[in-house]
């Protein structure tokens, strides 16, 4: 799963989310850097968060868990009891 997060003044993240056998470190940079060299739709407001599932370079088996895959650094952003993926989320997992 490729996500990407786009703010309001132009700034872009990508995260690429694989379940195992995950590829080298080297194909996951390299994607994520792709991504955020083109440049960003405008966004008046946000941040907006966009995932695109794809299948390449023996990514593997999507991650059990989480519907859609959500990187697993995450998961310490979420309340004991769970939580949402709302612009104050957002805020936590990229801050300004």
């Amino acid at each position: 799963m490729l996500l990407l997060m786009v703010k309001p003044d132009g700034r872009t993240k990508a995260w690429v989310v694989t379940g195992d056998p995950a590829p080298s470190p080297e194909t996951v940079l390299a994607v994520v850097e792709a991504v955020e060299a083109v440049p960003a739709p405008a966004v008046r407001e946000g941040p907006i968060l966009v995932g695109v599932g794809f299948d390449a370079w023996g990514g593997g088996a999507p991650p059990a868990g989480a519907s859609p895959p959500i990187p697993r650094d995450w998961y310490g952003y979420f309340a004991k009891d769970g939580g949402r993926l709302d612009d104050a989320f957002m805020a936590r997992v990229w801050p300004d």
